[in-house]
Formats: C-alpha cells, sequence, structure tokens
C-alpha cells in the first residue's frame, strides 16, 4: 500500500494512517470554472530563439493567426468544473484516506462567487468556508494569496475592497484590511518564475521583510515540482513560517496536497489553528507522480474541451475563430488519452 507523507518541521516522514494521527484534513487551494487561467507564460516560452520560427504556426492553432503583436495574456480559459464537483472530488479522497469530511475552501482566481455557491447550497455546513485566491503585484512579481475565511455576510462588499486595493497596488492597505477580516492567509506557491527565469530574481524576500506579520503560512503546492517545494521548505524555515498543503486543482483530480490538524474539526477551528501555526502538510503518493506528467495532462484537458472552455479578448473563443482550427484535430485523440488513462488510474 502507498503510503502518505507529512511534512513536519521542515521535513518528510511516513504517513501510514493519516485518519488515526490527525483529527481532519483540509483542502484549501481549488479552481472551479469560475476561475480564469490566461496563457501568459506562453508568451515567455514563444520569445525564445528557438521557438521563434514556429511562434505563427502555434498561433495559427489556437485560432488567432492574424493577430499582430501576440499577447497571450488575452487568450484565457476556465477549468471545466462546478464548484460542487470539486467539493465532492475532495470529499470522495479524504474520505478514502479514512476521514469524515474535509474542510474546505474553494480559492478560486480573485472570485468569490463558487465558494458562495456552496455556502448557499450547504448553508448549515460547519466545514465549508468563504475564499478566493487574490492575485498582486509585488516589486514587478506576480504573488497569489489564498485568502480563506471571509465573514460570509459581507463578503462581497469585502471581496471588492480586496480586488479594488490590490489592482490599484495599495499593499499596505491590503494586508491591513485582510489581517482586521480574520482570514486565514496563505503565500501560494510563492517560488513560480512566471517568466521562466531564475528563482533568485522573484522579489518573495522583501514580500515578506514588508508583509511577514500579516501571512501565516506558505504554500507546499501539489502542482509544483519536488525541487520547487524544497526550496518553498528552506524558505519557510529562514522565516519561521508554517507550511501549509494545497493541490491547486483545476480538474477532476483530487489534491495531491492537503493541510491536517491534531485539534480542529470545524472550518473555524481550521483556520484558527492555521492562524496560531498548528497546520502540518499532508501529502499525497499521487504528488511523487513525475510533474512534467501532471502538467502534459492539464495541457491535453486543455486541448481537447479548446472550444467549450476558452476565450480571447473577454469573449468565447468561438467568437473569434473560424469554424477549423489545428487544435480540432486534437480533440477526440486528447479525450480518448484522458480517458485511457483515467481508467489506468494514471491521472494521480
Amino acid at each position: 500500500m502507498k503510503t502518505c507523507t507529512v511534512i513536519e518541521g521542515y521535513s518528510y516522514r511516513e504517513c501510514f494512517e493519516p485518519a488515526r494521527e490527525f483529527v481532519s484534513a483540509a483542502s484549501f487551494h481549488n479552481h472551479s470554472h469560475y476561475s480564469r487561467e490566461d496563457l501568459a507564460p506562453l508568451n515567455g516560452v514563444m520569445a525564445r530563439d528557438y521557438m521563434r520560427p514556429i511562434a505563427g504556426l502555434v498561433q495559427y492553432a489556437f485560432g488567432v493567426g492574424r493577430e499582430k503583436d501576440m499577447d497571450y495574456r488575452h487568450l484565457y480559459y476556465h477549468p471545466a468544473i462546478t464548484p460542487r464537483q470539486v467539493f465532492d472530488v475532495e470529499k470522495g479522497r479524504m474520505q478514502t484516506l479514512g476521514f469524515e469530511s474535509v474542510n474546505f475552501a474553494l480559492t478560486d482566481h480573485d472570485e468569490i462567487r463558487g465558494a458562495l455557491d456552496l455556502i448557499e447550497e450547504f448553508p448549515e455546513s460547519r466545514h465549508t468556508a468563504v475564499a478566493e485566491e487574490l492575485s498582486l503585484i509585488f516589486q514587478g512579481h506576480l504573488f497569489h494569496l489564498g485568502i480563506v475565511g471571509l465573514p460570509w455576510k459581507d463578503a462581497q462588499e469585502d471581496h471588492a475592497r480586496l480586488q479594488s486595493v490590490a489592482k490599484e497596488r495599495r499593499l499596505d492597505e491590503l494586508f491591513e484590511f485582510v489581517n482586521s477580516l480574520g482570514c486565514l492567509v496563505t503565500l501560494n506557491h510563492p517560488l513560480v518564475p512566471w517568466d521562466g527565469g531564475p528563482r533568485d530574481r522573484i522579489p518573495v524576500e522583501n514580500l515578506l521583510k514588508r508583509y511577514d506579520w500579516a501571512i501565516h503560512a506558505l504554500e507546499y503546492n501539489g502542482m509544483r515540482p519536488k525541487q520547487e517545494n524544497d526550496a518553498v521548505l528552506q524558505l519557510a524555515h529562514k522565516w519561521k513560517k508554517p507550511v501549509h498543503g494545497g493541490g491547486d486543482t483545476h480538474s477532476t483530480v483530487p489534491s495531491p496536497a492537503v493541510t491536517v490538524s491534531r485539534n480542529a474539526q470545524t472550518i473555524d477551528e481550521f483556520i484558527q489553528d492555521g492562524k496560531e501555526g498548528k497546520l502540518l502538510t499532508l501529502v499525497l503518493p499521487e504528488y511523487f507522480i513525475h510533474h512534467d506528467w501532471k502538467i502534459f495532462l492539464r495541457v491535453i484537458n486543455f486541448i481537447g474541451r479548446y472550444r467549450d472552455v476558452a476565450g480571447y479578448k473577454g469573449e468565447p473563443i468561438d467568437k473569434h475563430i473560424g469554424k477549423f482550427v489545428l487544435l480540432d484535430l486534437m480533440k477526440w485523440p486528447s479525450r480518448i488519452l484522458l480517458n485511457v488513462a483515467s481508467a489506468l488510474n494514471l491521472l494521480h
């Protein structure tokens, strides 16, 4: 039987029966169809010398070959999964580990509608929170904050203010405000080099020097390679920050990294434990599948659903492309490959 791994004291150790060692588990980094994922990283890829000869072919494959000075920030997609489906996937995976339920936060990108949908569906639930993944620019670099526990009665107003101050880069006000709300704040995947450059150019330590007091933990991200997460552990150790596990899920594949508690049962208790530094990261066996394979599966899923999930410049992609694009040739092969991988239990 494959065993789980616990990160404690910034080190790995085996965990054979998580539900015996821990009272509850939480899945705090998930995305539904309310999230918008742009293809901005392709700008860096296409700028490389070896990619320039085929830059036009890549644009043509997406159906935007006529665009001059192509900026892939304008090309985006929405994960093809509802908030309820995400919740059910995460709950089912935790039940296989022996946990009765899962404390859950849907952290769509700069959006809380999906989280509110779940609260409305489970109004008496003690296990779901209003949350979001907030984007902010600090010293020219994109960072993401996992914000869990927005007071639901004023969630829309608080969310609007957070978005406003983040977009206007009034970061002192942002951190003071989110701290006043009593939310659990995690710096998600803090060492992602969005432009493909070296990690040492990421101003994460400058961010921590200024806002360490308002950030409760750093994230061990289930979709990032182990080498990067090991660097996050070193960074967390240096700054004496706890590490929380997050799956960063965008599909029906469950989170390969979650957070666990020896004390908390409800979502409010979990948030409080997080702010007090009492949570640990539980890494599931599927995390150790090769990172490139997981990214490949995400890309294949995108290609297989391109016309259904993609958009360009704020409109559905079908308004910008013709009846045929090169990606159409890959639609059914991509879906068949995903079905085969699922049948062979290779998706996680």
